[in-house]
């Protein structure tokens, strides 16, 4: 059986709180097959994948709720997407 790990940004200092997030999201999971999932909660920092969520989903914002497209624009910017590449 193949084991799904995810990684959310560590924005919810006590374990409280980050427990109570993994109840919430994880029956909101498409899991029909019932795989094993964890859910680590680290700082993205230490994660590539997490800061580039976050560009793009702050992005993403600011075009919707702001009417500013400057950020989706840049992301269609090959020499922004390289970046982040390994």
């Amino acid at each position: 059986i193949n084991k799904t790990s995810i990684i959310i940004d560590k924005s919810k200092n006590k374990e409280k709180h980050r427990q109570e997030f993994n109840d919430l999201f994880m029956p909101s999971l498409n899991n029909p097959k019932n795989c094993p999932i964890t859910i680590e909660h680290d700082d993205s920092v230490n994660h590539k994948g997490l800061q580039i969520a976050d560009v793009i989903s702050w992005s993403v914002y600011q075009s919707i709720e702001r009417g500013n497209d400057d950020y989706i624009d840049l992301i269609e910017n090959i020499t922004v997407k390289r970046v982040f590449e390994d």
